[in-house]
């Protein structure tokens, strides 16, 4: 098994990965202690301690396929004594006549299933580079050598099992021209740089299709059930989208050169090595302060966007959440204090919010004037979360606009559809005159959308 891992792990280092010794010794260590049987649970050790960035999983998944799948011998051939015979004898007779030819012999161990010397030959001619392994120069071929390589052992093949028509089955012969046959066509994509197609399972194609069917539908008419799977679904976009922010940061310019600093540090060496210092300038974090509307008529959308927020809280300076239906009262603490599922349960039992009153942004508008007016300043988003259905209670456009002035802008989150905003006591098209942006926000889909613009 060790041997095993250690193959995977060139393969792995030769597609780019870095891989240390440490690791190597921690996985093979985990892999004592796991059902070495259960292949999910295979993977998954491998994949924690050899993939380290989340846009290299797929790039590791297709290698992976490669090397514990496609190049392993066919269950059927290598269970079946006879024909395993055969295609030994196959192999015997091409190395035999073809004893000199590096291409051919690449190609026979990539079909015996060491396949790490061939993919490094194909990676030296995609990249028109020569590396060399342990000390010796890797045999240079090239991509015209490989596929006339293919076509004769495709040949040679064709020519064995024609000779021993009368000694072996037609089914016999068929399964071992299958078997040279599927491994020559992957080989042969490999060297022309064409991507292996790995077919996924059904119960994962099903499982992706129930992914895109929630995303698209309604947070006001998920069930229970969909509630729990949708959580499920936003923690995965809130890793995959920290992920993205912080390779980005990394990516940015460092800044220009601090040439105090970079002396300064070069003198305790005589100037040896000499390390560049920059000046690091933090990027300006903004600050949010969300008022979200928890009626019942949008709770189950409110508490999809409030987590969202506060999962990328530490993209910001700071985040302070307010709900109300006709009153308002802060849940800041309650937020921070638990997990935030956790936490948005516990607001639903808030003492401090009627569900019997009926929903008054106008008069939410002012006492939020009035109260807490210290916690906006020039740097902060007021993100408003609600349908603006007021109950046709007095709006307070005055105050509102009194908030604009103090803010660097005012976002209003509506899980209710556009074609519904201008019927009945909605308010949306009179507080949209004040606001910088108002955006429908009705399912996953546009909340990502807008959680990007926000925070990248």
């Amino acid at each position: 098994m060790v041997k095993l891992v250690l193959d995977f792990v060139f393969t792995l280092r030769e597609a780019g990965f870095k891989i240390s010794p440490s690791e190597i010794i921690d996985c093979t260590k985990q892999l004592e202690i796991i059902n070495l049987l259960d292949e999910p649970c295979f993977k998954t050790v491998l994949r924690a301690n050899f993939v380290k960035n989340i846009k290299k999983q797929d790039k590791f998944n297709i290698i992976y396929h490669l090397f514990f799948h496609e190049m392993r011998n066919d269950a059927s051939i290598s269970q079946s004594v006879p024909l395993a015979e055969t295609i030994d004898a196959i192999y015997a007779e091409i190395k035999k006549k073809n004893m000199n030819d590096n291409a051919l012999n690449l190609l026979l161990d990539f079909l015996k299933g060491n396949p790490l010397k061939y993919l490094e030959t194909v990676k030296n001619i995609i990249s028109k580079k020569e590396k060399k392994d342990e000390g010796r120069l890797i045999p240079l071929v090239s991509l015209s050598d490989i596929l006339s390589a293919i076509n004769n052992i495709n040949m040679e093949v064709e020519h064995f099992l024609k000779v021993r028509q009368f000694v072996m089955t037609w089914n016999n012969r068929k399964a071992v021209a299958g078997f040279f046959s599927q491994k020559l066509k992957k080989a042969e994509m490999l060297a022309n740089n064409q991507p292996l197609n790995i077919k996924k399972k059904s119960d994962e194609v099903v499982y992706e299709k129930r992914i895109d069917q929630l995303s698209e539908k309604s947070f006001l008419s998920l069930t229970n059930r969909e509630v729990r799977q949708m959580q499920e679904i936003v923690a995965q976009f809130v890793r995959k989208l920290k992920d993205t922010i912080e390779n980005r940061r990394k990516r940015q310019k460092k800044g220009v050169l601090d040439l105090k600093k970079t002396l300064r540090n070069a003198l305790r060496y005589q100037g040896i090595p000499f390390k560049i210092i920059y000046k690091n300038k933090p990027k300006n974090k903004g600050k949010i302060v969300a008022l979200c509307d928890v009626s019942n008529s949008v709770w189950e959308a409110s508490r999809f966007m409030l987590n969202m927020l506060y999962s990328f809280q530490d993209c910001f300076s700071q985040v302070r959440s307010f709900v109300f239906i006709s009153r308002l009262c802060e849940i800041t603490k309650t937020l921070e204090k638990h997990e935030i599922n956790r936490a948005l349960d516990d607001v639903i039992k808030d003492s401090r919010i009627d569900y019997n009153e009926k929903t008054n942004y106008g008069a939410v508008f002012d006492f939020f004037y009035d109260n807490h007016l210290d916690v906006l300043n020039k740097k902060t988003t007021l993100i408003i979360i609600g349908d603006g259905r007021s109950n046709f209670y007095d709006t307070r456009e005055d105050i509102f606009e009194k908030l604009k002035d103090k803010v660097k802008r005012i976002i209003w989150l509506n899980p209710e559809s556009t074609m519904f905003w201008k019927t009945g006591d909605s308010l949306i098209e009179t507080y949209r005159n004040y606001c910088h942006k108002v955006c429908e926000c009705q399912n996953l889909i546009q909340l990502e959308a807008f959680i990007k613009t926000l925070v990248i």
